[in-house]
């Protein structure tokens, strides 16, 4: 940024008495926590980002989920600043924050960090697929994709999901992750044996119905399946 500063002379001509340059400005705001992404949370958590090095004192530091404004974060008197958060819902929340300070020197968070809020889906599921318990049946689990505004991660827990009619259209930004054990809330927790010996989710179409239709531009999201085999459509 640049600051100019013109005051007038007692004769009226106007006479520039300071120009100021800072086309870097200083300071750093980093995340405390999570200090890294992080998976499977639906509990509250204290967003806490830690402001440094600015030449001002702070004005304000807003933290953002993506382009949405979740709050103006309170000081904890040591440079660091917090906000209570609960997900609210299935997602993936790619959270940032901004400090300005009180001459307007504005900054951003270097680095994302990314809580991910994911479906859990069972062969025998029948709930609402917030836990493995709870889990969501695959009919289910493709309306929640349909319904959400969002990208959506679903877990599939191993085993077979023998299809009774034809999943459809996907319509929504969707990661799909198989060959998942109950308890297990990230795909990175998967047996290595799933790269040696393959999936262990399948998806059977029995030879009478059709997979799902994903239309291009929700390809264009950046879709994934993994870790699933689909047999006999």
């Amino acid at each position: 940024y640049y600051r100019i500063v013109i005051n007038r002379t007692p004769n009226g001509a106007p006479a520039i008495n300071e120009i100021q340059f800072n086309f870097t400005p200083t300071g750093s705001v980093t995340w405390v926590d999570p200090a890294e992404d992080v998976w499977g949370a639906t509990t509250n958590f204290d967003l806490t980002v830690n402001v440094a090095g600015f030449a001002d004192p702070i004005s304000s530091v807003s933290i953002f989920s993506g382009p949405l404004l979740l709050g103006t974060a309170t000081p904890n008197g040591d440079g660091t600043y917090t906000l209570p958060w609960t997900p609210s819902g299935f997602g993936i929340y790619e959270l940032s924050a901004l400090a300005v300070s009180t001459t307007g020197v504005a900054k951003f968070t270097e680095d994302t960090v990314t809580v991910t809020v994911p479906g859990y889906v069972s062969p025998d599921g029948s709930g609402d697929g917030t836990t493995w318990a709870n889990a969501f049946s695959l009919a289910s689990a493709i309306t929640a994709v349909n319904n959400s505004n969002g990208s959506l991660s679903l877990l599939f827990e191993e085993g077979t999901y023998t299809l009774t009619g034809n999943i459809g259209t996907v319509s929504e930004d969707f990661r799909f992750y198989g060959s998942m054990k109950e308890g297990e809330s990230n795909p990175d927790e998967r047996s290595h044996q799933v790269r040696y010996e393959g999936p262990s989710t399948i998806f059977d179409g029995g030879g009478t119905y059709t997979g799902f239709d994903v239309p291009a531009d929700t390809l264009s999201y950046g879709c994934s399946v993994n870790a699933i085999t689909f047999q006999n459509f």
